[in-house]
């Protein structure tokens, strides 16, 4: 039978898309596996997820709850026991407050619902603040704790709000993994245009696979019974989108057994984006006011 060309054309094509069914199918199969293990690997993050959370949240609010329900009860305690006791309050408090600001901060970065607000401030005393914040830890461990900057005061614009956040996700990192009675150095520097922030611990350091997931979502480095440390794998990955949005990158050094060096750069910001408005008094600002959340 002759066909005509156009018939001989169509025949062809038929053939070779028969002939390459199996083909799509294989790789059809292989795309349908590969979603379903994503699939699984997500649902496996958002359980352990729930699981850490349900912990962070819970066992704080236990704490206090136990905590404060002795101290009615007693009729009479001492005031070493009394500052004791204080004190675990705080801990408990302070953690759950840490944590809780991570969360809200990570929804709404998932929702695209934040965007930076510029203004200028004081640099030097807004990681002082966050130094502040944190002496209780550092105490705990008996870190010595160095800030150099030089003399002269750094002004900046940037977001406050995320700027802090990002100092106390760093800062709270080096604290949580410095090996006790060593010392903490955060060095700060102003360029032409950008603003560098280093902060260094002396710690148990990170091999060079887990320096390419500490900024995973949920990532941790350890799990389960076997956790020794606090928190849900929120805080770097929190703290790279916010840099992220500021234009600015976040980089680690670190060497397994020796510490760890991460490092902030963020670019000044355009004529346009800048406010004149000068903000002060961190502390008050991210911890005293119920409205940042």
């Amino acid at each position: 039978m002759k066909l005509s060309n156009e018939e001989l054309i169509n025949e062809l094509r038929e053939r070779l898309v028969k002939a390459s069914l199996p083909d799509q199918e294989e790789k059809m199969f292989q795309e349908v596996e590969q979603l379903g293990e994503q699939l699984k690997q997500s649902e496996q993050l958002k359980s352990n997820f729930l699981s850490n959370i349900r912990n962070e949240i819970t066992n704080p609010l236990s704490a206090v709850l136990g905590i404060s329900d002795f101290l009615l009860q007693a009729k009479e305690i001492d005031l070493k026991k009394l500052k004791r006791h204080a004190y675990l309050i705080h801990n408990e408090a302070f953690n759950l407050d840490f944590q809780m600001r991570n969360i809200f901060m990570a929804a709404e970065l998932e929702a695209g619902m934040i965007e930076p607000e510029y203004a200028k401030i004081d640099i030097i005393s807004a990681i002082k603040d966050v130094m502040a914040s944190f002496e209780f830890k550092a105490k705990e461990k008996k870190l010595s704790v160095v800030e150099s900057s030089g003399d002269n005061p750094i002004v900046f614009t940037t977001d406050a709000a995320m700027f802090n956040l990002i100092i106390s996700n760093i800062y709270s990192n080096a604290i949580e993994y410095s090996l006790p009675d060593q010392k903490v150095e955060i060095y700060t520097e102003l360029k032409e245009d950008s603003l560098l922030v280093c902060v260094k611990d002396i710690g148990i350091g990170l091999s060079k696979s887990d320096q390419k997931k500490i900024f995973d979502r949920f990532y941790q480095l350890d799990y389960g019974t076997t956790k020794q440390h606090r928190g849900q794998g929120l805080g770097l990955s929190v703290t790279q989108a916010m840099v992220e949005l500021l234009s600015g990158t976040v980089e680690i050094n670190s060497t397994k057994g020796k510490g760890s060096t991460f490092s902030i750069t963020l670019p000044s910001v355009k004529n346009d984006e800048e406010t004149d408005t000068k903000v002060e008094g961190w502390n008050e600002f991210l911890f005293g006011n119920d409205e940042v959340f």
